[in-house]
């Protein structure tokens, strides 16, 4: 053969294997980013039958197992095909015919590849097996023939973190941060541990780390997002979610998450608008029809919420159905009108989860403001029946029984809020305008102290509590004309409630009693 063409062909074979080697290298950051989609169609260019495992792997975790198994077949006779039809058996339960074919894959390559030792422990620290410990010896096994390898302890600490014992995965994560110092995966993947730890302290400084590494790191983004979600501080949530929406998949769940982000910064049309995007042509997103549903109640809308709640519920199993479903649309239902669907649907959330005061008490809300005085009640002393109950707790249920002329009850009520918080001067003013219901004639004066002790309580905010403080001079000037003779001190307060509210008919024609 031609020397020069040799040359040639070689050269052509060398540029073959790396292009091979560098498309596989892109593909396995986007495993590691968890963007399955770009990973399929990545590892899709090659014929390569890592590369081809590597895309029914993708696939697995789309949760397209049809094609999967497809891809797996295709290579069905090679050590990664039975890597992937391995991973099939074991999600089959049949633990000991996926431990055949991975002992064969490794035997087939005289167990000295280290490619065939780090799939088979992803295999396995991503099936749907409850024991996974296996996972972790296969990347061992990886690591022990290159132990300053970056990536095989990548593997080893994901092997780790997939049997939930995440001290170790993180154990791996920084060996692998002291043999590659300046790669930002290993900060990116301690930062996940620690997210599902719940430490988030520790989760930030490492996930920003990722990022001041490689800027477009999409694992650090994903993390970023969420704990900010966490923290409630919706705004930069918002901007590490845009971010890993514009350079990553653009996957529906991902939009989601930036819709959720939406609704709790009670942004509720951009809510609307992002998971419209989503569903919009065929909605196979069923889950998102409960945001958006939650969504319109929030923006008044109570017909497009009940719309896509009860499509939300006729196609969701009983188990992913959760207490506030059927509270948001009880509550849709009574804002329209239907009271009797309304209370039926929103006692099924009770059912559901009898115990979450926030939802118990969200109903008591909505009963109070469809004025539904009895059910208000039923739901408020429902409220204070659970463990530790809030001054704020006793106020309301005192008000409920107020509005259902209770009133005996009501002030022993606003006595135990203020037992728990002395200086709650709302509490103050409501014991004194239910002392004036027990007794409209208020001879003795029963109110006069609980309203002066609340007036002494808002001192300075006047302004701000202008209804609740001129009511309460009102009937102390009042006390001052009939009970106490004392022409001159109810002046002095009148004076006062003209200066607060120059419009005050009450206290202009009190004020003749003064002359």
């Amino acid at each position: 053969m031609n020397k020069s063409i040799s040359i040639f062909i070689l050269l052509a074979t060398s540029l073959a294997m790396t292009n091979a080697l560098a498309q596989s290298t892109i593909g396995l950051q986007m495993i590691h980013d968890e963007r399955w989609v770009s990973a399929e169609k990545e590892f899709a260019k090659s014929s390569n039958d890592e590369d081809v495992f590597y895309k029914g792997f993708a696939q697995m975790k789309q949760e397209n197992i049809e094609a999967a198994k497809a891809t797996f077949n295709s290579i069905a006779t090679k050590p990664y095909g039975k890597i992937g039809l391995g991973w099939l058996e074991l999600n089959a339960k049949n633990k000991a015919g996926a431990s055949k074919l991975f002992e064969e894959a490794a035997n087939e390559t005289k167990n000295k590849n280290t490619g065939i030792f780090v799939a088979i422990s992803r295999v396995i620290a991503n099936s749907s097996a409850e024991e996974r410990d296996e996972a972790i010896s296969w990347a061992k096994k990886a690591s022990d023939m290159a132990k300053t390898n970056a990536d095989f302890r990548i593997v080893w600490g994901d092997a780790y973190l997939s049997t939930q014992d995440g001290g170790s995965a993180n154990t791996q994560y920084e060996y692998a941060q002291q043999y590659a110092p300046n790669t930002a995966l290993p900060y990116a993947k301690i930062g996940r541990v620690y997210f599902r730890m719940k430490v988030y302290k520790e989760a930030l400084p490492n996930l920003k780390k990722a990022l001041e590494l490689e800027p477009n790191n999409v694992l650090a983004l994903t993390y970023l997002a969420q704990i900010y979600e966490r923290y409630k501080i919706y705004d930069t949530a918002e901007m590490y979610q845009q971010k890993l929406i514009q350079i990553g998949d653009k996957s529906p769940e991902d939009m989601a998450t930036l819709a959720n982000i939406y609704f709790k910064a009670k942004n509720y049309e951009k809510a609307i608008e992002q998971i419209n995007e989503i569903i919009k042509g065929d909605n196979k997103y069923n889950y998102l029809n409960r945001l958006i549903g939650y969504s319109y109640y929030e923006t008044g809308k109570y017909q497009e919420a009940i719309t896509f709640l009860e499509k939300f519920l006729e196609t969701q199993p009983r188990e992913r159905i959760v207490a506030s479903d059927y509270e948001f649309l009880g509550k849709s239902y009574i804002a329209l009108g239907d009271k009797d669907k309304g209370v039926a649907t929103i006692k099924k959330a009770i059912e559901l989860n009898p115990t979450d005061k926030d939802v118990v008490k969200s109903i008591a809300d909505a009963f109070k403001k469809a004025k539904m005085p009895a059910e208000e009640l039923e739901f408020y002393k429902k409220v204070t029946e659970m463990p530790e109950p809030t001054a704020s707790d006793f106020l309301n249920l005192g008000s409920a029984l107020m509005k259902n002329a209770k009133y005996d009850e009501a002030d022993a009520i606003f006595t135990k809020a203020l037992e728990l918080s002395p200086n709650y001067s709302e509490a103050y003013y409501m014991k004194g305008k239910c002392k004036v219901y027990i007794d409209p004639e208020q001879s003795t004066a029963s109110a006069k102290e609980d309203y002066i002790k609340y007036l002494e309580m808002v001192a300075g905010n006047e302004e701000k509590n202008k209804v609740r403080v001129v009511a309460a001079k009102l009937y102390l000037a009042k006390i001052a004309i009939k009970n106490e003779n004392d022409k001159a001190k109810a002046k002095i307060i009148l004076d006062e409630v003209i200066l607060l509210s120059p419009d005050s008919k009450e206290a202009l024609e009190l004020m003749e009693f003064t002359k």
